[in-house]
């Protein structure tokens, strides 16, 4: 049996390689502050190291259920989509107030 995929689901112990959206986070990243910069790359790194969901409040996207919500300090939210067979893929990087399809209802004070 396989850490990493088990029936379709992501281990939250499992580690992933990200697959696509490294242009999504250089478009990014050229507008953000270092700050900002070392908190994705922090929380993208948990994602490899399998540590993210442990580190990071994570939300489920209800209407798209192989996709994500990392909470990020610093306001921050990356939208994640777990693929098939260990792989991720960066769907958006932004404010939370940008993220219209996610209800912060008990954390309003994050980052």
């Amino acid at each position: 049996m396989s850490d990493y995929i088990h029936e379709g689901f992501a281990s939250p112990q499992a580690a992933f390689s990200l697959r696509t959206g490294s242009d999504i986070l250089g478009d990014w990243s050229a507008t953000a502050t270092h700050r900002e910069r070392e908190a994705v790359y922090a929380a993208l790194f948990s994602m490899v190291d399998g540590s993210l969901f442990h580190a990071y409040e994570v939300m489920d996207d209800f209407q798209l259920p192989s996709e994500l919500f990392v909470l990020v300090p610093n306001r921050l939210v990356i939208k994640i989509r777990i693929n098939f067979l260990g792989s991720f893929s960066i769907v958006r990087i932004g404010y939370r107030e940008e993220f219209s399809d996610l209800f912060f209802t008990r954390r309003e004070g994050y980052g």
